[in-house]
């Protein structure tokens, strides 16, 4: 169990003082986003169609925006922790396996989702943490930093279900805005995951 009021109060705090440090990658993000979704559709006309360079594009924007995300959420982290992240630079091999976690979390609760969809969802809230161990603890392999994510999240899914509930229409807004609202609405969000993070891998585990 957790306080969702002392948790959301805390990332108010850090978010207010530390929001401007994140635009710059979040606006980073929304523009490769952006540029990806461009390069698609060039890519994808029936007349310049090339799969092998399509594919080449797609995945180095892939790993461009993942490690602005990489960085956005060591940042979070850092913040809830009360340290310093403002010269936090862009890891390449910590990036790398950011990704490499994060994809396979993907997967997971992919393959849950095609089980009647509530698996999936489930799944989606065990492994909530996988990002933020991924960069606080880089030196987890894949199978640890799974199963610390489901020792952090044991009976308390619920609980995050109504947490991301509470986010409800700041998603509908970052939706209906084709993400553009994600620069200003994205960082209190994930600070506040990241405050709850911080609060529960702090406390012993039963």
């Amino acid at each position: 169990m957790f306080s969702r009021i002392l948790v959301k109060e805390k990332a108010k705090v850090q978010k207010r003082s530390n929001t401007k440090f994140m635009l710059v990658d979040l606006c980073f993000c929304w523009i490769l986003l952006f540029a990806l979704f461009i390069a698609i559709c060039l890519l994808t006309e029936p007349k310049v169609i090339n799969v092998t360079l399509t594919i080449s594009i797609v995945a180095i924007f892939i790993v461009m925006i993942s490690c602005f995300v990489a960085k956005i959420i060591n940042k979070t982290v850092k913040y809830a922790k009360d340290e310093d992240a403002f010269l936090i630079l862009i890891d390449e091999s910590a990036s790398y396996t950011f990704i490499t976690k994060h994809l396979v979390a993907c997967y997971i609760i992919g393959a849950g989702l095609l089980l009647f969809i509530f698996p999936g969802v489930y799944l989606a809230y065990r492994l909530m943490f996988v990002k933020q161990i991924a960069v606080d603890k880089p030196k987890l392999g894949i199978v640890d930093t799974i199963k610390y994510s489901f020792e952090l999240t044991k009976g308390i899914e619920f609980d995050l279900f109504i947490l991301d509930l509470s986010f409800a229409w700041r998603y509908i807004i970052i939706i209906c805005t084709f993400g553009v609202a994600m620069i200003l609405l994205a960082p209190y969000i994930l600070v506040t995951k990241a405050v709850l993070y911080d609060q529960l891998s702090t406390e012993p585990l039963y």
